[in-house]
C-alpha cells in the first residue's frame, strides 16, 4: 500500500495505492449515503471530473484513471461507503479495495477494526500487524 500526493492548482490530493489499484477517498460530511441510487449521477459526475482532472503541468493526475470511494458516518455505528470503479458504468455494488483505502486512512486516527456500509451490504476491515482483512458476504449479481 502507499499514500501519494498530486497537487492541481491549490488542490491538493491525497490518494492510497493499493496492489496497482489507486483510490481517491472523498469524505462526504452529513451527505446521506441510504439511498445510492438518487445520488449516482452526481458520485458519477464528482469521479468524472477527478479523472479527467489535470496537474500543474498540463499532464493528466490520474493517467490510468482512478477508483473514487465516498465516505461518510454513519448513523449506525462505522461508515457508509460506494465507490466509483474506474472504467465501470458507475457505482459498485460493494469494494473491498475501497473500504481498505478508507481504513488505512481511519488507522491513522487509531481505528483498527471498521464496519463498512456498502450499497449491497456489510463490509468489516480490521487491520492488525500490518495486514488487513475485509470480512463480508459475496453475491453474483
Amino acid at each position: 500500500m502507499r499514500d501519494s500526493h498530486v497537487r492541481a492548482g491549490s488542490n491538493v490530493f491525497d490518494f492510497t495505492s493499493i496492489s496497482g489499484e489507486p483510490h481517491l477517498v472523498i469524505g462526504l460530511p452529513g451527505f446521506v449515503l441510504d439511498e445510492i441510487g438518487d445520488y449516482s449521477g452526481y458520485l458519477g459526475y464528482i469521479a468524472g471530473k477527478m479523472n479527467g482532472m489535470k496537474a500543474d503541468n498540463g499532464k493528466p493526475v490520474f493517467p490510468n484513471e482512478v477508483n473514487v470511494s465516498f465516505v461518510t458516518v454513519s448513523d449506525q455505528g462505522g461508515y457508509r461507503i460506494a465507490t466509483h470503479e474506474r472504467g465501470g458504468p458507475g457505482l459498485t455494488g460493494a469494494c473491498a479495495t475501497g473500504a481498505v483505502s478508507v481504513m488505512s486512512i481511519l488507522r491513522s486516527i487509531g481505528h483498527r477494526e471498521v464496519n463498512f456500509q456498502t450499497p449491497s451490504g456489510r463490509l468489516r476491515v480490521e487491520y492488525s500487524k500490518g495486514t488487513y482483512s475485509v470480512k463480508g458476504n459475496v453475491k453474483k449479481v
